[in-house]
C-alpha cells in the first residue's frame, strides 16, 4: 500500500524535559569520572583514512555521551556562499544541545554542466570542510559544550572516477535494462522531467552512493545512534530543524516517528529524512537493494526508479513494516536546492499543487537569504513553474 502521511502524529508528547534532564545529569556526571585524551578529527577517501589532527579531549567513554548523528551527501554546490550560513544557523545550533555527530559524504568534482533547473558551474568542493568549524562553533553554545568535550566530525569523498569504479555496473544496468515491450525498466521516461538521460539517471545513482557512503562514514564509528538525520549539502535551510521534532510545540520524546518535508511531493518528498536509527538506515542503504522489486511489481509503467515514486510505493511502506516506526511530514519545515554560482531555487516550498510548508506565506524568501548570507539576490525565472534567486554582491542590513 502507498505510503500517506496523513494523521499519522497522534499521541505526541508535548515536551523533551524529563530526557533532557537526564542528558545534562549524565554529561556531568561522565565528566567527573572519566579524563578525555587525544580527541581526534577523521577524513576518509575511498583508499585510506586520514588521521587530520589532535583537538581536544576525548575517550571511549564518549559512546555513552553522543547519541545523534547530522549526516551530509551530496554534491556541496555553493557551499560557502549559500548552504553554510543556513547549515550553520538552522540545522547545527538547533541539535547542538543533544550533542551530534557530524558526518558528511561530498563529491570531489569542481565543474558542473548545465541540466535540470541547473546552469551548471564551477564548485569548490574543499568548501565542505568548513563545515567542521561550524559545527564546534554550535557545539561550544551549549552548556554541554564547557565540557570540553566536542562532537566527532569526519568527511568521506569519492572522485567522479571512483564513483565510476564503484557503482559503474548499477549505471550501465539501470541505463541498458528495458521490459518485455522494448522500453527502459529503470529510466522514468514517463514522467516529462527526466529528459536529459542517461544524465537524470546516473544522477540519482550518485545521490544513492552518497547516502550508502556517509551512512559507512557513521558506521566505521561502531556505534548506534538513538536518532539520525540525513541532510542535503546543497541546500538552503530556511527554517529550523530539530531532529527530534514533529513540528513545532511537539517532539517525540518516544523516538517513534520519522519525518520528511511537507513539500516536493511527487508524490512524496526524498529530500530530507530524519528519526530513529533503523528507518534511518532503510532509507539511506536500501535503495539499491530494493529497486530490483519495485521496478518488477510498480504498477505504473515507465516510472522506474523515479525517486519520490520509488519511495511512496515501495521504500516508505518498507520502512514502517520492518521497524514499526510511523513515517510524517514535518509541516513546518524549508529548505531550497542550491546550484553552483550562488543561485537558490527559490519557491521549492511552496510549489503549487505539490505542498506547502506552514507560514509560507509570511516569509520574505529573497530577504532571508540576503540577511543570512550577506549577499544580493535577484529574482529570476527557471524552466516550467520554478522561480529562482541569483545572489552576488555583498549588502549590508541596517
Amino acid at each position: 500500500m502507498p505510503f500517506s502521511s496523513e494523521n499519522r502524529l497522534r499521541g505526541v508528547d508535548e515536551g523533551l524535559k524529563p530526557k533532557r534532564i537526564k542528558q545534562v545529569l549524565a554529561l556531568f556526571w561522565s565528566a567527573s569520572l572519566f579524563s578525555f585524551s587525544n580527541f581526534f578529527v577523521f577524513h576518509m577517501s575511498s583508499d585510506r583514512y586520514e588521521w587530520k589532527w589532535n583537538f581536544a579531549s576525548w575517550n571511549e567513554s564518549t559512546d555513552e555521551l553522543s547519541s545523534c548523528a547530522l549526516l551530509f551527501f551530496g554534491l556541496p554546490r555553493s557551499f560557502q556562499s549559500l548552504s553554510l550560513p543556513s547549515i550553520r544557523k538552522n540545522v547545527l545550533f538547533p541539535n547542538a544541545r543533544y550533542h551530534c555527530d557530524v558526518f558528511v559524504h561530498w563529491y570531489n568534482v569542481s565543474e558542473e554542466a548545465s541540466g535540470r533547473l541547473n546552469e551548471g558551474g564551477r564548485i569548490h568542493p574543499s568548501d565542505i570542510f568548513l563545515l567542521e568549524a561550524a559545527s564546534r562553533e554550535a557545539f561550544a553554545s551549549t552548556i554541554d559544550g564547557q565540557l570540553g568535550v566536542p562532537p566527532m566530525i569526519s568527511f568521506v569523498s569519492d572522485t567522479e572516477e571512483q564513483f565510476w569504479s564503484k557503482r559503474g555496473k548499477f549505471v550501465q544496468k539501470y541505463r541498458n535494462t528495458t521490459d518485455e515491450s522494448g522500453r527502459p525498466l529503470y529510466f522514468p521516461w514517463k514522467n516529462g522531467t527526466y529528459y536529459d538521460f542517461p544524465r537524470s539517471l546516473d544522477n540519482i545513482v550518485r545521490q544513492w552512493h552518497s547516502l550508502e557512503a556517509v551512512w559507512g562514514a557513521m558506521r566505521h564509528g561502531r556505534k548506534k545512534y538513538g536518532r539520525v538525520g540525513m541532510f542535503r549539502s546543497d541546500a538552503f535551510y530556511l527554517s529550523p530543524i530539530d531532529i527530534y521534532q514533529l513540528e513545532k510545540g511537539k517532539v517525540d520524546t518516544n523516538n517513534h516517528f520519522a519525518l520528511i518535508p511537507p513539500f516536493a511531493k511527487f508524490p512524496v518528498s526524498d529530500r530530507m529524512f530524519y528519526g530513529p536509527y533503523d528507518p534511518v538506515r532503510i532509507w539511506a542503504t536500501k535503495r539499491f537493494e530494493k529497486i530490483d522489486e519495485h521496478v518488477r511489481t510498480n504498477p505504473t509503467v515507465g516510472m522506474g526508479m523515479h525517486s519520490e515514486t520509488f519511495l511512496n510505493t515501495t521504500l516508505l511502506p518498507f520502512i514502517e513494516k520492518e521497524t514499526g516506526v510511523r513515517v510524517a511530514e514535518n509541516p513546518d519545515v524549508c529548505f531550497l536546492r542550491t546550484r553552483p554560482n550562488n543561485v537558490i531555487i527559490m519557491n521549492d516550498c511552496e510549489l503549487k499543487g505539490k505542498g506547502v510548508t506552514r507560514g509560507m506565506e509570511r516569509i520574505d524568501v529573497r530577504r532571508a537569504v540576503e540577511e543570512m548570507t550577506g549577499l544580493s539576490c535577484q529574482l529570476f525565472k527557471m524552466e516550467r513553474q520554478y522561480k529562482g534567486l541569483r545572489c552576488r554582491k555583498t549588502i549590508a542590513y541596517n
